[in-house]
């Protein structure tokens, strides 16, 4: 099953042992959380624009749940 890139950096923000699987070792991470090959291409850019735009098109109502400027400026 893939998993919503929405859904998979909510989990992040509100899971510190994500966030640091992520750090650690991205691709495991996001291939242990069911991403889909597109998803984990856009994550790996680190582009929030991109990565925002995204979020907006998969969830366009609650784009507000995830903060990838929040996020991709603590995981470097």
């Amino acid at each position: 099953m893939t998993t919503l890139l929405t859904d998979y950096l909510v989990d992040m923000e509100l899971d510190a042992s994500k966030a640091t699987a992520f750090r650690e070792n991205p691709g495991a991470a996001m291939a242990a959380a069911g991403l889909s090959k597109k998803h984990r291409l856009l994550l790996q850019s680190r582009n929030p624009s991109k990565i925002q735009r995204a979020v907006f098109a998969e969830r366009p109502f609650e784009a507000a749940l995830c903060r990838p400027n929040v996020l991709f400026n603590t995981i470097q």
